[in-house]
């Protein structure tokens, strides 16, 4: 009877292990594929640029909102402000995505808003594993004075 239940029990694991996707050391040499992992993707995001006048001088204190995003799924959205020279640089990690949506804003209210959409460069020097390197776009823009 006990060896009866201990069979039982060893088949119920075996069964339940193998719907949760464990699989045997052999599954390369018997599929001619590498084993599947199971995890999530990641990259890191850099995206930066500067936002000046028409007449090429510097604005301070633009908002500047990014989204990255894929085909209409979001990935991550922020908020951050020019420096002294205009400049903004954004830094963010998430599922690899494939382009970034940028939106200027003069809280002001002296300055029209823009928006781009740029795709994201990888480098994929680093890459490793789950790991896709970091995705960078730059984006530059001139604001014009409102009428």
């Amino acid at each position: 009877m006990k060896r009866k239940t201990l069979s039982f029990i060893n088949r119920c694991l075996a069964a339940l292990l193998a719907l949760l996707g464990f699989q045997a050391c052999d599954f390369p040499k018997k599929y001619g594929v590498p084993a599947p992992e199971y995890g999530t993707p990641y990259a890191e995001f850099e995206v930066q640029g500067k936002v000046t006048d028409t007449a090429q001088e510097p604005l301070k204190d633009i908002l500047v909102a990014v989204e990255i995003s894929d085909n209409g799924y979001s990935g991550l959205r922020d908020t951050l402000y020019t420096d002294e020279s205009g400049e903004y640089h954004w830094k963010g990690g998430a599922f690899p995505l494939d382009s970034a949506k940028i939106v200027v804003n003069d809280t002001t209210g002296k300055y029209v808003s823009d928006s781009t959409k740029v795709a994201l460069s990888y480098d994929r020097t680093k890459a490793d594993g789950w790991y896709r390197g970091v995705g960078t776009a730059e984006a530059d823009f001139e604001l014009k004075e409102k009428e």
